[in-house]
Parts: C-alpha cells; sequence; structure tokens
C-alpha cells in the first residue's frame, strides 16, 4: 500500500485548527491562575495594562495575550509581542519561566511576576542570587499563599490550597 502525505496550510480562524488547540490544551499543568482577591491587591497599586500569559478562561486584565488562539486575545505567542509602554501582569505557565526571565532583561517593561517558591527548581537561579535575593531587575514584592485554580480539571502541585509559597516579584527594565 502506497502511502502520499500533502502538504496543506490552514489558517489559525480554520475550525480545525481552532479545535487542535482546544485539545491540545485539556488538562494542562501549567494552566493556573491566582485567585481574584489576591490580584486584586496588586492591581490597585500597579494598575496592569496587559496580562501576558492568560487565556478567556483566566484573563485578569481586559487586555491579554494568549498561548493558544482565543477569540478575546489580543494577540497569541506572548514571547513574539512588544512588553514596552505596558504595566505587565505575569502569571505564567511554570515552563516559561527561564524564557521569561531573559524576555525581561532584553526588553524595556516593568510589572509583577508571579512564581511558586521553589529554590531548588531549575528556573529559580534566574531569578535569585540567594533563596530570596532577587536579581537584576527583579525586586521582591511579596511573599504570599493564594488559592490557586487550574483549568480542565488538570492535576498538578498549582491547584487549590498551596502548602508553599508564591513569590511576586516587581520588575522595571529600561534598557540603552
Amino acid at each position: 500500500m502506497d502511502l502520499m502525505l500533502t502538504p496543506l496550510h490552514l489558517s489559525r480562524e480554520d475550525d480545525r485548527i481552532k479545535k487542535a488547540d482546544q485539545l491540545s490544551k485539556e488538562r494542562d499543568g501549567d494552566d493556573w491562575f491566582i485567585d481574584l482577591m489576591s490580584f486584586k491587591e496588586f492591581d490597585d497599586r500597579f494598575a496592569f495594562t496587559l496580562d501576558v500569559f492568560a487565556s478567556s478562561n483566566n484573563y485578569k486584565v481586559h487586555r491579554f495575550y494568549s498561548e493558544f488562539f482565543e477569540p478575546k486575545a489580543l494577540a497569541v505567542e506572548a514571547f513574539a509581542q512588544n512588553w514596552t509602554n505596558e504595566m505587565l501582569w505575569i502569571c505564567p505557565p511554570v515552563r516559561h519561566l527561564p524564557n521569561i526571565a531573559k524576555k525581561i532583561r532584553k526588553s524595556n517593561c516593568k510589572g509583577i511576576l508571579i512564581l511558586p517558591f521553589w529554590p531548588t527548581a531549575s528556573f529559580y537561579s534566574h531569578f535569585f542570587i540567594k533563596e530570596r535575593e532577587p536579581s537584576y531587575p527583579f525586586k521582591l514584592a511579596k511573599v504570599f499563599r493564594p488559592y490557586i485554580y487550574q483549568n480542565q480539571d488538570a492535576v498538578g502541585p498549582l491547584k487549590g490550597l498551596i502548602q508553599f509559597d508564591m513569590i511576586a516579584l516587581y520588575f522595571e527594565n529600561f534598557i540603552n
């Protein structure tokens, strides 16, 4: 039996691509967000203008970038977007933390980044010199234990009443 493959380009708006995107998100343990009260405490202080890693289910700021196609999203793929002239809210998938540190250090940007206090995790050295001493351009804004929600009934450590601290890092990086 001979098999012949023919490549086919489909736009992001094609129903088949939308369905594939949605299915690829199922049970994503990295699709998490903190409770509204915790977010509001930060937003009241910083007045965020852009939610960098969000979805239609969890965005906290009306303008948001999504990892997958979302009809309400300003854009897809946060790393390909310009983060300049915004007050960023970043509550990202943990797997993206090393790339987020690089993007922040290469961009003129400011905001708050939320990450787990996991000093032995490989991403940790991208943000800290010592256990709770942030490296430039990060400053410790708050250590807290928010209630964490996960979408699609995913399983993972970032869910519910957590037993470890989360860290909010403020960053303001202006490069020439």
